[in-house]
């Protein structure tokens, strides 16, 4: 970013009594910088930002408009770099600013998986509002009536999973570093307070967390006929081949297709879980052996890794 331009004014140094900044982050939200549809993501002036519309955005169906709200942070360090100059006759002419780096570590839930997640943002269009210790949102105000999120250097994210240690008798923890955008100015970082005005964060903004994530196979100890099916569901985390298992699943939670040879919904009669984390679906049509099927699953809360798709015997 470019230190000098000619359209800046110059301004006063006088302030009001009270002066209130952008406190440290206890967590981050994550979003696709602009959504699939070209859509720029950002908080409008005129939304209400409550319990519906933070759950909302969370739970949004598209992803590419979805908050991605991170674990709790650590030792969180946000600098920026000395500016870049250019050196002649013996003086330094600033050239532009140094780059600003965000690091910090994760303790709470650290794992290989977590770590991953932080990793899948790196080769995307990424940004991110800062959810403070003092429950407000910051971001960037370069656009009027918004307030957009933080550019991230694309392919800048790197995470690094580090197991627990005995000799420094260190927990397992994540190490997180990122550059933000050059096109970002520090002049322009902005936020919204905490509070209970309209124009204010409505709730305990860093309560929220992020979906879990919930991937499905088919049990192929049991049998798939053309009227049912039984899957197992569970978390991404755990022992290999002992991952926890996602209860307390309904009908209402999945739906099923069929894709091949005809594409059309295929309506289901019931779902059971017969036994923590494993369901049996009762298909209300008869399908054909060989069709091709596919069963979507989407709940408050969850977010499938991908939808189960299999053959009928």
């Amino acid at each position: 970013m470019s230190l000098c331009s000619c359209n800046d004014p110059v301004k006063n140094f006088g302030q009001p009594g009270c002066v209130g900044i952008l406190e440290r982050p206890e967590k981050l939200a994550f979003i696709q910088t602009t959504a699939d549809d070209g859509t720029v993501n950002s908080i409008l002036s005129t939304d209400t930002i409550n319990q519906a519309f933070v759950e909302g955005k969370i739970n949004e169906a598209d992803i590419s408009k979805r908050w991605l709200p991170s674990p709790v942070l650590n030792k969180v360090n946000d600098t920026r770099g000395e500016n870049n100059v250019f050196e002649i006759d013996g003086f330094s002419i600033n050239v532009s600013q140094g780059v600003r780096t965000v690091v910090f570590t994760v303790i709470d839930g650290a794992s290989p998986e977590l770590s991953e997640s932080f990793n899948a943002l790196g080769c995307r269009d990424i940004s991110y509002w800062s959810w403070s210790v003092t429950g407000q949102i910051g971001g960037n105000d370069r656009i009027a009536d918004e307030l957009r999120p933080i550019r991230i250097k694309k392919k800048t994210m790197q995470s690094i999973f580090q197991p627990p240690n005995k000799e420094n008798e260190t927990p397992a923890m994540i190490l997180v570093q990122f550059a933000i955008s050059d096109l970002e100015d520090d002049k322009n970082i902005a936020f919204i307070d905490a509070g209970t005005g309209a124009n204010d964060v409505q709730v305990d903004i860093s309560s929220f967390t992020g979906l879990i994530d919930v991937e499905m196979t088919i049990d192929p100890l049991v049998v798939t006929t053309t009227t049912t099916f039984t899957f197992d569901a569970a978390y991404i985390y755990g022992a290999v081949f002992d991952k926890e298992e996602f209860k307390g699943g309904v009908l209402a939670d999945f739906t099923l297709v069929e894709l091949l040879p005809t594409p059309a919904a295929a309506p289901m009669t019931s779902i059971t879980e017969v036994s923590d984390g494993k369901y049996e679906a009762v298909i209300t049509a008869p399908q054909t052996s060989g069709d091709t099927m596919q069963l979507s699953f989407s709940k408050t809360g969850f977010d499938q890794v991908a939808p189960l798709v299999f053959v009928i015997p």
